[in-house]
């Protein structure tokens, strides 16, 4: 091919580019974005025919939108390995945010990091906070019990009155709160029905029961059983406007 014809097709390939993207851009969803470019040029041979064509492919996307972090003292987030200490890799003895701790130092009582997140066994496993002025809680996790709870299951509790807890009630799949609001929330709406239980959902309380250390996956002889992928404190009970908007950014990053 001489110098000419191939200038040409190399103008072409630019041109077809960008009337491609011009033409599709106002029709995109804004929520899609274009992450692969021409996955295919066909071959010099096909363009001489008058027959080449540029394949496009477009993956969905949906952005996360962060949420207002205003007045949250303690984000415990899985993923985030730089917060965690581990033993053997894989037991977590302690996670720091924001300046508080989050730790277990007994071996047998370590809940367990993995690629789903922080798992609780039902059996011994918790995990105790420094002292906070909570007054809202948020979690994102769920229960590996099967179809019902098979115990009573202990997932947040305040650490100096014993009264002050969530467990969940067996053999059924909704909870009983005690002494926290009264008033809990899946995916941000006020029920108290859990199921299904292996599906992980956003669960959140109000708290009153003042500034004290919180443990996480137990109460009494009660024993969170099941995973945890994030937790957020907030020292402030939050809007409805700003729930809406936590609900979001949760659904989006876990898939809930």
């Amino acid at each position: 091919a001489n110098e000419g014809t191939i200038e040409r097709y190399q103008k072409m390939l630019a041109s077809e580019i960008d009337a491609f993207f011009l033409e599709s851009t106002d029709n995109l969803h804004e929520n899609t974005k274009a992450v692969t470019m021409p996955t295919k040029f066909l071959p010099y041979e096909e363009y001489l025919r008058g027959t080449s064509k540029l394949v496009f492919e477009f993956t969905p996307f949906v952005p996360v939108v962060p949420f207002d972090q205003t007045n949250l003292v303690f984000d415990f987030d899985y993923q985030k390995t730089s917060k965690q200490t581990l033993r053997d890799g894989t037991y977590l003895t302690s996670y720091i945010d924001r300046g508080v701790t989050m730790v277990q130092a007994t071996a047998s009582a370590q809940p367990t990091i993995d690629a789903t997140g922080l798992k609780f066994d039902g059996v011994d496993d918790f995990m105790i906070t420094a002292s906070l002025d909570a007054k809202e809680i948020w979690f994102v996790c769920n229960s590996l019990d099967g179809a019902t709870f098979t115990n009573y299951r202990a997932l947040v509790a305040a650490h100096i009155n014993w009264m002050y807890f969530y467990v969940y009630g067996i053999p059924t799949t909704s909870f009983i709160p005690h002494n926290f609001d009264d008033v809990s929330r899946i995916n941000n709406i006020v029920k108290k029905e859990f199921s299904p239980l292996s599906q992980f959902k956003s669960f959140s309380m109000i708290t009153n029961v003042g500034s004290q250390p919180y443990r996480i996956g137990w109460s009494y002889q009660y024993y969170w059983n099941g995973y945890i992928k994030r937790i957020l404190i907030f020292d402030q009970i939050l809007s409805e406007e700003r729930r809406t908007a936590l609900q979001a950014y949760l659904t989006t990053t876990y898939g809930l």
